[in-house]
This record gives structure tokens, C-alpha cells and sequence, in this order.
């Protein structure tokens, strides 16, 4: 048999179809190791997905216990902002925190209704005013209205800064709300309350945890 009866008897390699829906060119010269690789990430990329929401469920767990504990014990006095949580093992341990960080609180009737509940002076105690102030997006849509700021700037704004800036007000929780928080009122009922009314309008920090 010649070498080119040889050569026609081999089948030709097997091209790939291109994904359905995909508008990307399929790469040329694929040798088998890559495509092996390819099957392998795909593999293990579904088990780390799928691992990863086992992870989450698991923290979500852990997490909302030790977020009821820390409560307890902050209504006790005994506030902490971590903790080691032990597993079935003698060395596995994981480490629960959250960190003394609140949202920003910019909403009127959010304002007058934490002062209601808490009272004035205590809200003026947990929580302080923050000015931050933007350039107006209509501003960068002229360019006479982008020279005159520039100019206005370079002479101390003068009284046409409501032109150029939008003025806005935050309340930010000040250091230390998150022992202080548990502690609001005149009694265990009261301090309960509070602490229920100030988690509902001002979002504290998510817990964090990670292996010890």
C-alpha cells in the first residue's frame, strides 16, 4: 500500500462546533492536554461553586448564632466584637467578628424618627453630622458653566456656590455604637426596644468569618 493510500484511510480529526449563541472564534490547534485541561476547570469549577455555596450556608449558620449570643451578652454588659467559635475537632476553630462600622443615615423622617425613640440628646451621643458636598452634574454640561467654576474656585466661590454644589447631610454613628447600642435605655425592656428600633433604620456591618 502506498503512503497515500496510507494517508487517506486516517479519519479526519473531529472538528468542534462552536457554542451555540456564542459569537467568539473557537481556537485553533487545540492539542488533546489543553482540551483535557478545559474538561478539568469545568469540573472543578462546578465543584468549587457548589462548594462554595455549601461554605456560605454554613457561615450563615454559624454567624446567626453567634450574632444572638453577642446580643445577649452585650444586653449583660459583656459586649464583644469577636469571638473564637470551636468545631467538633481539638484544633478547628473558626473566628467571628464585626466591626464597629453603621450606615450613613441621610433621610429626614429617619432622623426625626430615631430622635423620637431614642431622644434627642442620645442621638446627638451616637450619631454625627457630616457635610459632603458635588459638583452638580449640570455643571460639566457647559462649558462656560465648567470656566465660571473654575474662576469661582480660584476666588473663594463667592455666593454662586449653590450653583455649582449640590449640599448634602449624613448622620454617621460615632465610635463605640456598637457596645453602646445595647445599652439605650432605663431598663432591659426599654434598652431591647431601643436597640430593636436603631437596627431597623441604621444597618450595621455584616459579621466576618474566616478559619482560625
Amino acid at each position: 500500500m502506498s503512503m497515500k493510500s496510507v494517508v487517506s484511510t486516517i479519519p479526519p480529526a473531529k472538528v468542534k462546533a462552536v457554542k451555540a449563541g456564542s459569537k467568539l472564534s473557537l481556537l485553533p490547534k487545540i492539542p488533546k492536554s489543553i482540551s483535557d485541561a478545559v474538561s478539568s476547570f469545568l469540573s472543578l469549577s462546578a465543584k468549587v461553586k457548589d462548594l462554595d455555596a455549601q461554605v456560605k450556608e454554613q457561615s450563615e449558620v454559624i454567624i446567626d448564632h453567634a450574632v444572638k449570643i453577642q446580643n445577649e451578652e452585650g444586653f449583660k454588659g459583656a459586649y464583644k466584637k469577636s469571638y473564637l467559635i470551636g468545631g467538633v475537632g481539638d484544633e478547628e476553630y473558626v473566628s467571628f467578628s464585626r466591626s464597629d462600622k453603621f450606615s450613613a443615615i441621610d433621610d429626614d423622617d429617619t432622623i426625626s424618627s430615631l430622635k423620637k425613640i431614642l431622644g434627642t440628646g442620645t442621638f446627638n451621643k451616637l450619631f454625627e453630622k457630616n457635610l459632603e458636598l458635588s459638583i452638580a452634574p449640570e455643571v460639566f454640561k457647559s462649558k462656560e458653566k465648567t470656566q465660571e467654576l473654575a474662576a469661582l474656585l480660584q476666588s473663594a466661590f463667592g455666593d454662586k456656590i449653590g450653583e455649582f454644589f449640590v449640599k448634602s447631610e449624613k448622620w454617621t454613628a460615632k465610635e463605640g455604637l456598637d457596645a453602646t447600642q445595647y445599652n439605650l435605655g432605663s431598663s432591659d425592656t426599654e434598652n431591647k426596644e431601643k436597640f430593636e428600633a436603631l437596627q431597623l433604620e441604621v444597618k450595621q456591618s455584616k459579621p466576618s468569618l474566616k478559619v482560625a
